[in-house]
């Protein structure tokens, strides 16, 4: 019943839309010690019905975020002196965020 009252907040796919036409996510999360946060996060935004995600995370969480799938953009910039600059440029882009997946405990980050 809820889920049919939904249905048409959701577009119908179409092979006349671009990638990113479809949604664009942001998730922040992931650290050395929790990297499967943010992938699930992500894979649960491409299930849901977005066609591109972006995972913002600590940098030694990037490359097994990456080796978990090909599907997203990682941007290792959570922990760097200047993430909120690297960020910025991104957020007009995206169209949701996803806040705290794996983050941990990084003062530096959170």
């Amino acid at each position: 019943a809820v889920l049919l009252e939904c249905r048409h907040f959701i577009p119908r796919l179409s092979y006349e839309h671009h990638k990113g036409e479809r949604g664009r996510i942001g998730v922040f999360g992931g650290s050395e010690e929790y990297t499967g946060g943010p992938y699930f996060g992500a894979m649960a935004s491409l299930r849901t019905g977005a066609d591109m995600v972006y995972i913002f995370c600590a940098s030694q969480a990037a490359i097994p975020i990456k080796s978990y799938s090909p599907d997203f953009m990682v941007l290792p910039c959570l922990d760097s002196d200047n993430a909120l600059d690297l960020i910025k440029p991104w957020l007009e882009r995206i169209h949701g965020i996803l806040i705290g997946p794996g983050l941990g405990r990084n003062k530096k980050i959170v």
